[in-house]
């Protein structure tokens, strides 16, 4: 019985949330531009350390990518550890969200 509760809280959570970034669209597509920008001057800095060959290039999309979603991740890690000095449990889930909109963001940007 519980968990077909928890379904329900769930496509409840995911309906109420769509609706909110279709009001916000606005500033959701803000929040892409500064994912984006940021990404842009990691991806430029490493640019100047890595060769310019098909293998560096890749290797500093990669760390681009990877260094802009964990600083994303970090944030709010950091802010729970700062209160509760303790590590927080979903940062990994986290990491993946932002590793996701990163990614979906510098494919369609």
């Amino acid at each position: 019985m519980l968990r077909k509760h928890i379904i329900y809280v769930h496509f409840l959570f995911l309906t109420v949330l769509t609706i909110l970034v279709l009001f916000a669209t606005r500033e959701a597509t803000a929040g892409l531009h500064v994912i984006n920008h940021i990404y842009t001057l990691i991806f430029n800095s490493f640019a100047k350390v890595l060769a310019d060959g098909a293998v560096g290039l890749l290797i500093h999309k990669t760390l681009a990518i990877m260094i802009t979603a964990t600083l994303f991740a970090l944030i709010p890690a950091l802010i729970y550890w700062i209160i509760k000095r303790k590590s927080w449990v979903y940062f990994p889930f986290l990491l993946w969200i932002c590793w996701l909109i990163v990614t979906m963001s510098v494919l369609f940007k």
